[in-house]
């Protein structure tokens, strides 16, 4: 599957076999990483092609999209801290799948696009948080295997327009949408319980940090994401809109995002974090008039995303993996909220300078967010 490093020198004496049961952390990624790309595809179809249709004036359209958002990303901190008491992380996420299916049914036989929104929304919070604090339980403290987990997403978001755009796909595509969903939240419930739950230990890389050191880190990494999810919505490039060089695009984002794990493993967070970002903000000049500029500057800024993840979650420790998770969300959440109620021009679609000082913003954010880890060269 992935050509995954093996875990930190610290997480383990000896190798322990796997329990009867339990799957293996390879197996566990691979389907939590297909599952996203499913739940992602089958959430933006049912809002795109069979709910939200159903509002036709900009205002209750408008309306639809807040509430999903709101629920699908804003609600998974309260559903990560419930993860975090509960420590059920795969029952939560096979139970995210199960609640996206009924909103199919909720959508084709009540035309109730808020309330779809609501359902589907939870599921894919519940989803998310389950499938990430599993990956993380997993994961050693490496940004690796998370960065692997959330790439698959962007290619359901991107398939889900594509086919949403079809005609006569609604009666199809509900079908489709419930055995898809049943599917996944079968495969994940067949994956047993991770190892951290039957008692084992897995070495979470947690740094001793100083609780003050921590929170004032964890709002820099909180800025980062913020302003990360923002900067999406000014890349609204021209040349997207081709189908070409919109799939490379995707592709683009995908593979930073699973290459931004790989290659701050390897050569430290701190470097990683300074060499994408700052090569992205000079590509981003040109990206406006250049499609190769725009999919190499993605590629490069989503290198990030799989650090700021793992820095906070081993900054707040193992119990409270799930919180960190809706942490990023929430950041996720609040920079989507100026396309879709309607602000003014300037802060929707600004002069493209602003991508840039963003970036550099970004940049400042995240290094002083992993500084308390940059001296245990990150991620060992």
């Amino acid at each position: 599957m992935f050509p995954l490093s093996p875990l930190p020198k610290n997480a383990g004496s000896e190798a322990r076999p796997i329990a009867a049961g339990q799957a293996s952390p390879d197996r566990r990624l691979l389907v939590f990483s297909a599952a996203h790309f499913a739940v992602d595809l089958a959430c933006i179809f049912l809002m795109s092609a069979i709910a939200f249709p159903q509002s036709l004036n900009k205002a209750p359209w408008a309306l639809c999209v807040l509430t999903y958002n709101f629920f699908a990303f804003a609600v998974q901190l309260p559903v990560g801290a419930i993860c975090d008491v509960s420590k059920k992380p795969r029952e939560l996420a096979a139970f995210g799948c199960a609640l996206v299916s009924l909103a199919f049914l909720i959508a084709r036989f009540t035309q109730a696009p808020v309330l779809t929104g609501i359902v589907a929304g939870i599921g894919n919070s519940c989803f998310h948080v389950g499938g990430g604090v599993d990956t993380l339980n997993q994961s050693g403290g490496r940004a690796e295997r998370p960065g692997i987990f959330v790439a698959t997403g962007a290619f359901g978001v991107y398939l889900a327009r594509k086919l949403a755009g079809l005609p006569g796909v609604s009666a199809v595509g509900t079908a489709a949408g419930v055995v898809l969903m049943m599917m996944c939240a079968y495969a994940i419930a067949s994956l047993g319980r991770s190892e951290e739950q039957e008692g084992g230990h897995l070495e979470d890389g947690q740094a001793d940090v100083p609780a003050r050191t921590a929170a004032v880190c964890g709002a820099l990494l909180f800025l980062t994401v913020l302003f990360r999810s923002y900067c999406g919505y000014l890349m609204a490039w021209g040349w997207k809109a081709a189908l070409l060089p919109g799939l490379l695009f995707t592709i683009g984002v995908v593979c930073g995002k699973m290459a931004g794990g790989v290659v701050g493993d390897r050569i430290g967070w701190g470097k990683s974090s300074a060499v994408s970002l700052a090569l992205a903000a000079v590509l981003f000049l040109f990206a406006p008039s250049s499609a190769a500029c725009g999919i190499i500057g993605v590629f490069l800024f989503n290198m990030t995303m799989p650090i700021t993840l793992t820095a906070l979650a081993r900054m707040m420790g193992r119990e409270l993996y799930g919180t960190a998770f809706g942490i990023t969300t929430f950041a996720l959440f609040i920079g989507t909220v100026p396309s879709t109620i309607g602000m003014p021009a300037s802060l929707v679609s600004p002069p493209s300078w602003l991508l840039i000082v963003l970036t550099a913003l970004s940049l400042a954010a995240i290094l002083g967010g992993i500084a308390p880890l940059r001296g245990k060269r990150d991620h060992e």
